[in-house]
């Protein structure tokens, strides 16, 4: 039986099991082998060791390791073949040209260029995950029976934007309304960042209602704190 009260302890002037035990690693070998191209990790599982193991015994024998960014051809070929086999297309290299150097936003080229990402972006959901307020004020809406959508991109008003929640007019919702959550970091608390200031502004001569929420307020709220609001 072992004697759980001494089991894992080392007393001062004992001899360690293991010690003298060095395992027998032809030096020679292993040095040739990392010349040849092969890495430490590989040349571990061949010894059945530690990579640390080999990287001590190259140093002893004074090796200059390579740097864990320096791939040589040999393993430069094996993480092709294993892309290969997987299906990974290799990303185009860089040719070091820029298209846009020296252009400014009047040219034709990056007028249209622009255009493009802002059209790409009007169907991008970001977040890509609803924060915890947002899913809160969903579900309150759930409970409450009213139409929503989220991240619904508005285009009407200059600084297009996709808005948390977009409720269109239906029974006991007069006014087609945008619900925004604003976390208290993330929007500058208790102000709002700018941007925030000048959408909503945009949104109203819009005719869109606007409610702004603030993250305390939306953790204390309950479906009926946020129905009287709608049903203004």
């Amino acid at each position: 039986m072992i004697d759980r009260d001494s089991f894992g302890k080392f007393d001062k002037g004992n001899i360690p099991w293991n010690k003298g035990n060095k395992i027998d690693i032809n030096l020679d070998y292993i040095k040739n082998k990392y010349n040849e191209g092969y890495s430490c990790l590989d040349i571990s599982k061949e010894f059945n060791v530690s990579e640390k193991t080999i990287r001590n015994r190259l140093k002893e024998i004074g090796i200059d390791l390579r740097k864990n960014t320096e791939h040589t051809s040999m393993i430069k070929d094996k993480i092709s073949k294993t892309m290969i086999r997987k299906g990974i297309q290799p990303i185009e290299r860089f040719s070091g040209e820029v298209w846009n150097k020296g252009l400014t936003q009047e040219d034709e080229r990056v007028k249209n260029n622009i255009q493009g990402l802002l059209e790409n972006r009007k169907n991008q959901v970001l977040p890509k995950k609803d924060t915890t307020i947002e899913i809160k004020l969903q579900n309150l809406l759930k409970q409450l029976n009213i139409e929503f959508f989220t991240h619904q991109y508005i285009k009407e008003i200059e600084h297009g934007y996709q808005v948390d929640i977009m409720i269109p007019i239906q029974e006991g919702i007069t006014k087609k309304t945008i619900i925004e959550c604003f976390g208290t970091y993330w929007h500058n608390y208790p102000v709002g960042r700018e941007i925030d200031i000048t959408r909503c502004q945009e949104l109203r001569k819009a005719s869109w209602r606007v409610l702004i929420f603030w993250e305390n307020e939306i953790k204390l709220m309950h479906s009926n704190d946020l129905v009287n609001v709608l049903k203004r």
